[in-house]
């Protein structure tokens, strides 16, 4: 009877250490997890950091610009870039292509920071039933929006100095009997 119940006892410890186990397991893949995105975030701070004090520095700039300037050159020597002459037609048009994804997507990118900017809050995606000519008077109408909300904006900021100039003047003037304080 005494051991049985050793027995038993050893397996109830066994599982009460597995349980314990995998509970740390899961809180450190948590901290893992935060601790990677941290990293990430610290690591492109530095990053930033960095390329920002080589560009501050004249010399440092012109060693970085000539180091990869020698790496370019060693990689189209190696043929793992290749210029434009030596490109067929179908590689041109594949270059093209991307090129022309990346500046669309760039420029839908700097388009919806400059609508967040504003506070402009609308959908990004314009809907896929409309026709080219329907598309460009919608792309159109977004526009206009955002230019009247920004003269709007532009017109109360000036409204608003516009208002402390005459009260800087009328607390100055002796002369003048105003009620605005």
């Amino acid at each position: 009877m005494a051991r049985l119940r050793g027995r038993e006892r050893q397996r109830l410890v066994k599982e009460r250490q597995e349980v314990a186990r995998k509970e740390s397991v899961k809180k450190q893949k948590a901290t893992n997890a935060a601790r990677k995105q941290k990293s990430k975030e610290s690591r492109a701070e530095y990053f930033k950091l960095r390329r920002q004090k080589i560009k501050n520095d004249p010399e440092r700039h012109e060693q970085v610009k000539e180091k990869e300037r020698a790496r370019y050159h060693r990689r189209v020597a190696d043929g793992k870039i290749k210029k434009v002459k030596q490109m067929t037609d179908r590689e041109k048009r594949q270059v093209r292509k991307r090129r022309r994804d990346y500046a669309k997507k760039h420029y839908q990118n700097e388009k919806a920071k400059r609508e967040d900017e504003l506070g402009l809050e609308q959908p990004r995606n314009i809907p896929k039933h409309l026709t080219s000519q329907q598309e460009k008077s919608y792309q159109s109408k977004t526009a206009s929006k955002l230019r009247k909300i920004k003269a709007k904006e532009t017109r109360e900021k000036i409204n608003g100095l516009k208002l402390q100039l005459q009260r800087v003047s009328c607390i100055t003037c002796i002369k003048c009997i105003c009620d605005r304080k």
